[in-house]
């Protein structure tokens, strides 16, 4: 079944949706026939809005805007289209896929991923996974649940720990994977979840936190001297837990010194890097910008229904995945990309114009 009239020129749009579709395939024609229609639609959308969506969805399949837009609506209301681990897992696929082919892998000690809550207008809660990725971070993967209407509706630490057990078994072997959290995540219970999971992690602790050194002494956090250092391995006192503890400061033009206190289970990597790793946390911000009140305008798109937000959500991550992959590779290969051809079997090619 082909999605695209075979009178149809074929442009870069049209050949991304083809490869959208073989990459989803393992989900049946509706779910991967659209998704090559919804996916490009989004990356030309000025907003997520159904009204914009379907229009880009004529760019494509050369049918009416009304035609679109029931299209649009029956499958976003589809059975078949569940955001489960199925799916996920052609999502992470195509992503490495092309992290693969542009090299960026080649020779990686660990993998960086920024986890991180957000919600949409406090009605849903979400718990959103992105690999640090050069200057951005790419969407990988995300859990959702109704916001809570009162306090302890919602389950955060089921959530958390839902999260953790998806990623072990979605998440490509061969890679160390590390997480990157701030301070929200900086208990006993979330890091012993990582570990047992079989992730490294970079966390950030808050300041009232004691530790206890190798000689035995104890202090709190905030007490330590403001400078940036390696302490090697301590015992955080209310856990009992050890890790290694890195100090980052710097001194502001008012000499006054901000910085972080940093807790990771990374051992034999230079304190540079680990405080470069953690600055690439506040990347998932931008990611969240883009979807919510950026590109995409999340917060604006009138859906409302749980599952059509889900949905919706699903696509975004895969446009917003290509789209910064697209962004990078391009900036970083503009000169050789003049004196390719314009299309090539690799699926990057199908971004060039």
């Amino acid at each position: 079944m082909n999605i695209y009239q075979p009178q149809q020129k074929e442009t870069n749009v049209h050949l991304l949706g083809v490869k959208i579709s073989k990459t989803f395939s393992k989900m049946g024609d509706v779910v991967s026939n659209n998704l090559g229609i919804v996916i490009p639609a989004l990356m030309q959308s000025e907003s997520c809005s159904r009204h914009q969506i379907a229009f880009q969805m004529g760019t494509i399949t050369d049918k009416a805007f009304h035609t679109n837009d029931i299209r649009l609506g029956r499958f976003f209301d589809h059975e078949s289209f569940e955001v489960e681990d199925k799916i996920w897992r052609c999502h992470i696929a195509l992503v490495f896929q092309l992290l693969r082919q542009s090299y960026w892998l080649d020779g990686k000690k660990y993998l960086l991923l920024n986890l991180d809550f957000t919600s949409i207008e406090d009605r849903f809660s979400i718990l959103s996974v992105s690999l640090q990725y050069d200057s951005r971070s790419i969407p990988l993967f995300f859990n959702m649940r109704l916001y809570p209407k009162h306090t302890g509706m919602s389950d955060q630490k089921k959530l958390e720990k839902a999260t953790l057990k998806a990623l072990k078994h979605l998440l490509p072997r061969g890679y160390t994977y590390v997480l990157v959290e701030d301070r929200g995540f900086c208990n006993q219970r979330f890091l012993q979840e990582a570990e047992e999971a079989g992730f490294e992690y970079i966390i950030r602790s808050p300041e009232r936190f004691k530790v206890t050194f190798q000689a035995g002494e104890t202090t709190a956090l905030k007490d330590m001297e403001k400078e940036t250092h390696d302490y090697g391995d301590v015992t955080i006192t209310r856990s009992g837990r050890k890790a290694r503890l890195i100090t980052s400061f710097q001194e502001l033009e008012c000499y006054e010194k901000k910085g972080w206190y940093l807790f990771t289970s990374l051992q034999n990597v230079p304190l540079t890097e680990v405080v470069t790793g953690y600055s690439g946390r506040f990347k998932i911000e931008k990611v969240f910008q883009d979807q919510k009140t950026g590109g995409f305008n999340l917060e604006k798109s009138k859906f409302r229904k749980y599952i059509r937000v889900k949905r919706l959500l699903f696509c975004i991550y895969n446009a917003q995945a290509l789209m910064t992959l697209l962004g990078e590779y391009i900036y970083n290969n503009v000169d050789e990309l003049k004196k390719k051809p314009l299309y090539s079997s690799s699926p990057i090619s199908a971004f060039l114009h």
